[in-house]
């Protein structure tokens, strides 16, 4: 849910309906939620591009649920497909135009997902592309239970310099770092980069 709050302006305002099946009794499971979020964001991401590319309009569809003991997680768009499944999560891999992407989104998606215990797989359907990220529940261990809980950090005044080649994980950042107070400044290339250290 966080992670789609972060696009869902981008989404309406480009013609790309979300529909959303949460089941609304999943067990909680051990993660790390940042990275999750990544993930999460990236898939929304891609599906955005490519439906706003092929189509200019789309749906993207999200369900949740428990099957055995895992949770499942799927994206499903009516976008154009996955040209090469089977080059998918290969690093540096991408089907976006020059300056548009890396490649790495996917990659570091699956090397995140595989950390957890889980699988990420991507795959076409009658629609278009369909992702689905399983992930093993993993319980509260009464020793994790006692542990101290590690303090938010303060992020609030710190003027950050975000470098970010994709935009939109770029903008989804700046938005989610601005929401803690930072001041953020966002540049899409080193050459950016160096000029905005220059200036400030």
């Amino acid at each position: 849910k966080d992670a789609l709050e972060l696009k869902i302006n981008d989404l309406r305002v480009n013609n790309i309906e979300v529909e959303q099946f949460l089941f609304q009794t999943l067990p909680k499971t051990m993660a790390d939620r940042v990275q999750l979020m990544q993930v999460f964001i990236n898939l929304i991401n891609n599906a955005y591009d490519a439906m706003k590319t092929a189509h200019g309009r789309g749906i993207l569809t999200i369900r949740t649920h428990q099957k055995g003991d895992k949770i499942v997680i799927e994206f499903e768009d009516t976008g154009p497909g996955i040209l090469e499944p089977e080059k998918l999560f290969t690093p540096f891999y991408t089907t976006k135009e020059v300056g548009k992407g890396t490649g790495l989104g996917l990659a570091v998606s699956y090397g995140i997902i595989k950390e957890h215990g889980g699988m990420i797989v991507g795959k076409n359907c009658q629609k278009g592309a369909f992702f689905t990220v399983t992930l093993p529940i993993n319980a509260q261990t009464s020793k994790e239970v006692k542990k101290k809980k590690k303090k938010d950090y303060d992020l609030s005044g710190l003027r950050l310099l975000l470098v970010e080649d994709e935009v939109g994980i770029a903008e989804s950042c700046n938005e989610l770092l601005t929401t803690k107070g930072c001041h953020v400044t966002s540049a899409f290339t080193i050459k950016d980069a160096m000029q905005a250290i220059q200036e400030d």
